[in-house]
């Protein structure tokens, strides 16, 4: 087998997941089951779980579901090739490296060429004093621009294209990192950053995915330029510096800044809990990722008008996403690399312990041209938080928001401006919450969709126990797989299509029927690996599997199957003799006979 095979059976067969997703999710165990509150999503009740012995963890809240590989995927906001060689390095396991055809294409080649091209940036930068000078006015040292890797993109149009060309690297896969950009003539390429200072941009695990660039040309309008998404990077769900602030933003909550060169500041003056959003404004996505390592934020933006509005907009997404926030706005005309300058640290520090609850900064930003004590004003203040509100899903948020905004009105009556608010939402003229993309995966609602799940859900799991992807106690299992006869496997064969809905249970069941695996001696995560190899329909499967038990001996689960095989039996009779009342209406004498006959097969059966 590749081995691609080879080493992803060996994690799933070695890695145990219990302590691999114990580290960003504290689980409890509860006979045999661990649980704990889902990274993937916000809920106050545990809803996610994790099968030790399966090596699967399942969401029953959103839906999300899969191996300790697709879990490190998720959590870390990888692809597949690096959370498997990241899994692979913490257990020891060799990695081949890439040969041949297979070198140009190879998903982990791409982390290498984004190291090479972060070192050719590190070497240019040495060789030139006017990027140095600018860094050293910037008070950048010589020791922070190794931590942080800082480099210069000369002012040539393929000089980081010569370099791979030689290298007899594809231009297709420097194209698709954002190294180059196609001319627009077909000519050829050219480099995408030129004249800048160059900030690697880093995934969590500190491989370099992306750069951000810093134009040396004060006549240059795109003053900062980032890469375009790519195959490693979306700029929506990664945020700058996360990798060297995780460690410590559980006990010092994380600070949000814009920019490369604030975030950068502050982390030198010992702020190591600075993150910045790439100059980007902030995503849910961004709350979702930052949510795995804390739960206190402050945004620290600019004191322009630009900057308050990028403030507002961060509180409204933390707001939405169900989590409080402070914000902390500059003096007008300030950055944060500004202020800790002028100021110093221990300033910032009070600065930072100084700042607004995020919704009172909110309302006090809406209600600058209105009268508090006023009613008018009161009203128009009201309005203009409405769209806020509209977004606040957490109850107890939304009545939190709601006293601090009565008190905001010159101490109005909570009830007063609840029922307010409650009478302008219901009229549906405000935009409501749109749940990041990792929590719009809700998860599948298979019994209103399948009239027939009573059936389907335990014929599943007892497929599921036969085939390895599932195991009770005190049937090993051998006995599991030869538990069902391949006589009453046909006849359940036969039977199924009199209640086939074309629903995901259907899918589930057929894939199981036909499912013989090429690994029988892999343990079960190795085993729904291999009948997941995509994930695809993982969590329905992981849904019914995990939902409710199966007997735990063989007797009682034989018994079972023969339930459900004369469960659906007694539909077939239902059917059939629906058939004949439909019949009887066009030959009456041909319907009695055929009841006749049903009627007599019936009685030979009971004896």
């Amino acid at each position: 087998m590749a081995d691609v095979d080879r080493v992803k059976q060996q994690i799933l067969d070695q890695a145990d997941i219990v302590e691999v997703i114990g580290k960003y999710v504290r689980l409890q165990n509860r006979s045999g089951r661990f649980v704990g509150l889902c990274p993937f999503h916000k809920e106050k009740t545990p809803s996610f779980s994790v099968n030790a012995e399966r090596g699967f963890f399942h969401c029953f809240g959103c839906g999300k579901g899969g191996n300790v590989i697709d879990f490190v995927m998720g959590v870390e906001n990888l692809t597949y090739g690096e959370a498997r060689r990241h899994l692979a390095a913490q257990l020891g396991i060799r990695l081949d490296p890439p040969s041949g055809a297979r070198r140009s294409r190879d998903e982990i080649d791409r982390y290498q060429l984004m190291d090479q091209a972060a070192l050719f940036f590190v070497k240019r930068l040495q060789n030139n004093q006017n990027a140095l000078n600018y860094l050293q006015s910037r008070e950048v040292r010589p020791e922070h621009i190794q931590q942080f890797g800082l480099g210069f993109a000369p002012n040539e149009w393929d000089g980081l294209l010569v370099e791979f060309r030689k290298r007899k690297i594809p231009e297709k896969v420097l194209e698709e990192l954002g190294l180059i950009i196609p001319r627009k003539d077909g000519s050829g390429y050219y480099d995408r950053f030129r004249n800048r200072i160059m900030f690697p941009i880093r995934n969590t695990l500190g491989r370099v995915i992306a750069f951000g660039g810093r134009s040396l040309d004060p006549n240059d309008h795109a003053k900062y330029l980032n890469s375009n998404d790519t195959p490693l990077f979306n700029k929506s769900k990664v945020l700058y510096l996360l990798d060297k602030a995780k460690d410590v933003l559980k006990e010092r909550g994380a600070v949000l800044v814009e920019g490369y060169m604030d975030a950068i500041s502050l982390h030198m003056r010992g702020f190591q809990q600075t993150v910045a959003s790439l100059g980007t404004s902030l995503t849910l996505d961004h709350i979702q990722i930052l949510r795995r390592y804390t739960k206190n934020y402050t945004v620290l933006y600019d004191g322009d008008s630009a900057g308050i509005r990028a403030a507002m907009r961060s509180v409204e997404l933390f707001l939405e996403s169900g989590h409080t926030v402070r914000a902390a706005l500059l003096p007008e005309g300030m950055d944060p690399d500004d202020y800790i300058k002028q100021y110093g640290a221990e300033a910032m520090q009070k600065f930072l312990d100084d700042s607004m609850d995020g919704f009172e900064f909110y309302a006090e930003q809406s209600s600058i041209h209105h009268d508090a004590k006023t009613m008018q004003g009161k009203l128009e203040i009201v309005e203009s938080v409405m769209p806020l509100f509209a977004r606040i899903q957490d109850p107890m948020l939304k009545k939190d928001c709601i006293a601090r905004l009565a008190k905001h009105l010159d101490n109005q009556e909570i009830s007063v401006v609840e029922s307010t608010i409650a009478q302008k939402l219901k009229t549906g003229k405000y935009q409501t919450y749109s749940a990041p993309q990792d929590e719009k995966q809700s998860a599948p609602t298979l019994k209103k969709n399948d009239p027939y799940a009573h059936l389907k859900e335990p014929l599943i799991r007892l497929l599921a126990l036969q085939k390895g992807l599932l195991s009770v106690e005190n049937v090993s299992s051998k006995q599991a797989s030869t538990l069902f006869s391949t006589q009453q496997i046909s006849e359940m064969k036969e039977l199924m299509p009199l209640v086939n809905e074309n629903s995901r249970l259907d899918a589930l069941i057929s894939r199981l029927m036909e499912f013989t695996g090429e690994n029988p001696q892999g343990g079960q995560a190795a085993r729904l690996a291999e009948f997941f190899p995509a994930n695809d329909d993982a969590a329905p499967f992981l849904s019914v599997t995990e939902s409710e038990p199966l007997p735990n001996n063989a007797d009682d689960l034989q018994k079972l199957w023969r339930d459900l095989a004369g469960a659906l039996k007694t539909i077939q009779e239902k059917q059939r003799r629906r058939s004949i009342m439909k019949q009887a209406e066009a030959d009456p004498q041909k319907a009695l006979e055929a009841f006749n006959k049903i009627l007599l097969t019936e009685r030979e059966s009971a004896n």
